[in-house]
């Protein structure tokens, strides 16, 4: 029990920060036109998080060691078992995740010591979006290759990688979305509010979509959403969901154009707090779906 326990608490962990690193990126090349003050707390949300999902990812390793060996919490030290661990698709998947996790690190620090002054140089957001690129590609890849779904089709999983990526730039975008609702320029905020639901649009079909075609491929029949543990756990992820495009859909077509109306920040900051919420619910539904629970896998 413990090292399941352990495991879901250590995929929490990389999970958010994934979400972060992404959501993040995507946030900061959004909110450029936003003041240096809340560029710079999204580096910081995004460093921060970005070392417990390092944190995650390694303890995620150790407790595999540590379930393998079955001899209590210091079997999760023993270093030739990891090594020998380190040579399966388990030990490749935490490389490269752990890697990500490094290069975001380091990167964003540097954009954080290079907006030290009163100003934002023109490299970072090139450094951002090469950040985005390589740190998104390695978190996806990773996710590929254990569990479940590392026996599905080459098709399969590039669905999944877009479904990943969906997930996290939107998950991880709320909270510096929270954050700028602090400002007092309204317009700044309706704007930058305008330019996210443009592009959450499509962010929410390819999040639909491909989540719709990896329920096909994990489920045998459509009757395991109710029959099986795995089904009834996978129907609440849906459900919260759903919940969650609900929520976005009220900020997309009503509290955005109503920021200029009395207490209009303080509804969607409200609202986009339901929303953290909900996404969290995500993660961690997720984070039991992916560690403890599987799909009877009949193809």
């Amino acid at each position: 029990m413990i090292w399941s326990i352990m495991s879901v608490a250590s995929k929490l962990f990389y999970l958010a920060g994934m979400a972060a690193v992404i959501g993040g990126a995507s946030a900061y090349l959004l909110f450029l036109s936003a003041n240096l003050i809340l560029v710079r707390k999204i580096v910081a949300y995004v460093v921060t998080f970005a070392a417990i999902g390092l944190f995650g990812s390694v303890t995620y390793f150790m407790s595999q060691v540590g379930m393998i060996n079955d001899v209590g919490l210091m079997g999760m030290f023993d270093w030739s078992m990891a090594g020998m661990l380190m040579d399966t698709n388990l030990g490749t998947g935490s490389f490269y995740r752990i890697l990500a996790f490094l290069v975001a690190i380091l990167g964003w620090l540097v954009v954080l010591y290079d907006s030290r002054d009163e100003r934002l140089s023109m490299s970072n957001p090139l450094m951002i979006l090469a950040l985005l690129i390589l740190s998104g590609g390695l978190f996806a890849w990773s996710t590929t290759l254990t569990g479940h779904v590392s026996t599905l089709d080459v098709g399969t999983r590039i669905v999944l990688c877009v479904h990943l990526l969906a997930v996290c730039a939107w998950i991880g975008s709320l909270w510096p979305l929270r954050t700028i609702c602090n400002s007092s320029d309204v317009d700044t905020v309706t704007l930058i509010m305008e330019r996210y639901g443009k592009i959450a649009v499509f962010v929410v079909a390819a999040l639909v979509l491909s989540g719709l075609w990896m329920v096909l491929q994990l489920l045998n029949e459509p009757q395991e959403i109710v029959t099986t543990t795995y089904g009834r756990v996978l129907a609440l992820k849906l459900i919260a969901v759903t919940g969650i495009v609900a929520i976005a859909a009220r900020h997309k077509f009503s509290l955005v154009p109503g920021l200029n109306e009395a207490n209009g920040m303080q509804r969607l900051q409200k609202s986009i707090d339901r929303e953290i919420s909900v996404a969290l619910l995500i993660v961690i539904v997720t984070a039991v779906l992916t560690t403890v629970i599987g799909p009877e896998m009949d193809h």
